[in-house]
């Protein structure tokens, strides 16, 4: 048995969201982070996962131009 920290991130692409304009990448606050859809993902076999409490959320969304998502927590 054993625990472990991880930095976890995950990327997509989702042709629904690419864009044209002056910005080649749009880094999304919280509020607009969580009107975006994201993986419900798990780590098969797993015990317990645990995320970790933050007093502020503690997550990165960007899109890139051609739809790309980079998902941080």
């Amino acid at each position: 048995e054993y625990t472990i920290d991880v930095f976890f991130r995950q990327s997509w692409k989702d042709e629904r969201l690419k864009f044209k304009g002056p910005m080649t990448v749009l880094r999304l606050n919280n509020l607009m982070a969580s009107k975006i859809w994201t993986p419900d993902t798990f780590f098969h076999n797993g015990k317990k996962s645990v995320a970790h409490n933050m007093t502020m959320p503690n997550k990165l969304l960007r899109i890139t131009e051609d739809g790309t998502l980079l998902y941080t927590m």
